[in-house]
């Protein structure tokens, strides 16, 4: 059965919640516009996150080889979470990282290590604008 790219998203937002419920984060989707999740932290403030969820590495070409290509329009979220649906892999980046308008991540760089790191890295940036 095919996938829709709205059934890719989706399957990418609620794959994010899990993770974050998973850690203890209190995490419920939302349908707004500039965010699609809103997770409480233990310190009780809420934060936004914007997924953009893709399906599948593309070869680039001969020297870049597999990457990931995620796309984004302004948001007003807190932060992103890129989810690779088909390693159930994300990387969280602040808005400052994602400086593009489209950010090639290769393939390899999704590890369950560099998950953790990353969402540490935010929320310790957003504690630090707050």
């Amino acid at each position: 059965m095919k996938k829709s790219h709205l059934d890719v998203g989706r399957a990418g937002e609620f794959l994010v919640m899990s993770r974050l419920s998973a850690l203890g984060y209190y995490a419920v989707h939302s349908d707004s516009y500039s965010d699609d999740i809103w997770v409480k932290l233990p310190d009780g403030s809420l934060r936004t996150i914007q997924v953009k969820t893709v399906s599948e590495c593309k070869k680039r070409g001969p020297i870049s080889g597999h990457k990931y290509m995620f796309c984004c329009k302004g948001t007003n979220a807190d932060f992103y979470a890129l989810v690779a649906l088909d390693q159930e892999r994300i990387l969280y980046y602040t808005m400052q990282q994602f400086s593009k308008k489209t950010l090639r991540i290769h393939c390899q760089k999704f590890t369950e290590q560099a998950e953790h790191d990353s969402l540490l890295f935010c929320l310790d940036v957003l504690a630090d604008n707050f």
